[in-house]
Parts: structure tokens; sequence; C-alpha cells
């Protein structure tokens, strides 16, 4: 097993952060970008408190068939390149 050093780590979050705010401003664009963040600044989103509450009452059936509709309805339009 290797150790792991501060700079990887620090590289790894900043190519994450990059990725993400590019994967954000494809599909939102800058200044709704700009808006999300904001939005989730603001509100002290927690996106796990959210999952759960929106995921957990639902069987996996509901959530494929939600899955399936979402992707249908919003295919990609992206570079794959972007996907994470």
């Amino acid at each position: 097993m290797t150790e792991t050093t501060a700079n990887e780590i620090s590289v790894s979050k900043i190519e994450i952060l990059d990725k993400g705010i590019r994967c954000l401003t494809e599909a939102l664009g800058v200044i709704d970008t700009e808006r999300f963040i904001a939005f989730i600044n603001s509100e002290h989103f927690d996106y796990t408190k959210w999952q759960r509450s929106h995921f957990d009452p639902m069987t996996p059936d509901e959530i494929d068939k939600e899955m399936l509709e979402y992707m249908a309805a919003n295919p990609y339009q992206g570079d794959p390149a972007t996907i994470i």
C-alpha cells in the first residue's frame, strides 16, 4: 500500500472541482452555474439528506423507472470527456 501525500489529495480535489464546474457550466451555462452555487451555499443544502428523503421511500423498480424517464427526457448533449 502506498502513502498518499497532501499534494496528491489537493490535486485530486482540484481536478474534481474543475470537472464539476465544467459539467455545471456545460449543462447550465455560466450564469445559472453561479446561481446554483450561490443557492447551495446560501441554503446550506445537504445533498446526502436530500437523497435520503427522496430515494429512501422508493423501491428499486421506482428508482429505475424514474432514472430511465429522466434519461429519456434529458439526453446528454455535452462532451463525454466531462463525465466523471
